[in-house]
């Protein structure tokens, strides 16, 4: 009696749900996705989604109507994800539930990982922040003081989200607030790493949340006649050769502003890109960098966005299929390798991420 061998399809039916179940930041940020099949290096324009402005009416002067704008967003598919296995025939054979904790659970939490890892990176586009580099949240205080920050920024209330390291996890965890949460009958929606509803906030820990090494800025680094509104700032003063990375928080005048690209100060000076522009007028102020840092965030949805477009099923002889479930399109494709001599099964996505909107963002420092 022949053996019965499990089907591509069969493997990415059961894969999809387990991809979706292991998402954090990806779960929770603006998704964008297409029938269209893509490929590497493709770039999609992503409609930005608008924050409209309520005025007061005036009698007087009737309504006016403000035009609906679609501004749109850039965002190359400049990743294939992928995991990459052997299998043989016997794991073909075997029953899917046992393949499914052998080779689809580690498949997808592999392809989660890398997701959420490239998504937390984006907190390298944000100049907001709360807390102290260097010191874990560990009280209510930080929770409450992203949500003022939001408030400031005029982030939409809903949806929010906060995603924390393990160690802001564990001292959260050992609040009364959150060691109760089995009373407060959250205990029914909770889930993996999901740690409950507090302050507007959906909490939730993420293994891959960024750290940030600072650049080496050395010396008596001060503005050079930069102007208000500028986003590009002329700093001298500087240790030759010095630098400043992307994702840097520097502080000019009392303002702080983030870092948009990778620089080094040749002689001492250069120019520095920052964003927001910059607040004011400034020569001869100082330029301090904030120390190294974890990066937990606090955002709204409309903060990032994930965007994936399925691949085409494989040719020449492979066993493939891409299939969808809400916004998340895996292809997986089973193959044998001619140089190798033996059967291969891989999972792979096209990906790319933006941030959108830096206002609607909060990084927690630790």
């Amino acid at each position: 009696m022949s053996n019965t061998f499990l089907s591509v399809t069969d493997i990415a039916e059961r894969s999809l749900p387990f991809l979706e179940a292991n998402l954090a930041l990806a779960g929770a940020v603006n998704r964008d996705y297409d029938n269209a099949y893509g490929k590497k290096g493709d770039t999609v324009q992503v409609r930005k989604p608008e924050l409209f402005t309520a005025t007061d009416f005036d009698e007087s002067a009737g309504v006016s109507f403000g035009e609906v704008t679609e501004e749109a967003v850039s965002v190359q598919l400049s990743n294939i994800i992928t995991v990459d296995k052997k299998v043989g025939s016997k794991e073909l054979t075997m029953n899917i539930n046992d393949f499914e904790i052998q080779y689809i659970m580690p498949a997808m939490k592999g392809l989660a990982q890398n997701i959420d890892a490239k998504l937390a990176a984006l907190y390298k586009d944000v100049p907001y922040t709360v807390g102290a580099a260097g010191t874990t949240p560990d009280a209510l205080s930080d929770i409450t003081g992203c949500k003022k920050a939001l408030e400031a920024n005029k982030a939409p209330r809903s949806p929010r989200y906060l995603v924390i390291d393990e160690d802001a996890e564990d001292k959260f965890l050992q609040l009364d607030s959150f060691a109760e949460i089995d009373k407060s009958g959250e205990a029914a929606i909770m889930r993996e790493g999901f740690l409950g509803r507090k302050y507007g906030f959906d909490i939730a820990m993420d293994q891959n949340i960024a750290s940030h090494t600072k650049g080496t800025l050395a010396g008596t680094p001060l503005t050079n006649s930069a102007t208000a509104g500028s986003i590009l700032v002329p700093v001298n003063g500087a240790t030759a050769a010095t630098t400043l990375l992307k994702g840097d928080l520097i502080q000019i005048a009392g303002n702080q502003y983030v870092v948009t690209a990778d620089v080094t100060l040749a002689g001492g000076a250069g120019n520095v890109g920052i964003y927001p522009a910059l607040a004011a007028d400034s020569n001869d102020e100082a330029v301090t960098v904030t120390a190294n840092s974890v990066n937990n965030l606090a955002f709204h949805r409309d903060a990032f966005c994930l965007v994936n477009r399925p691949l085409e099923p494989a040719i020449g002889g492979a066993e493939s299929v891409t299939l969808n479930m809400g916004g998340l399109a895996v292809r997986v494709t089973y193959g044998y390798d001619m140089t190798y001599k033996r059967n291969m099964m891989t999972w792979d996505m096209l990906i790319g991420t933006k941030t959108l909107y830096p206002e609607l963002a909060v990084r927690l420092l630790g």
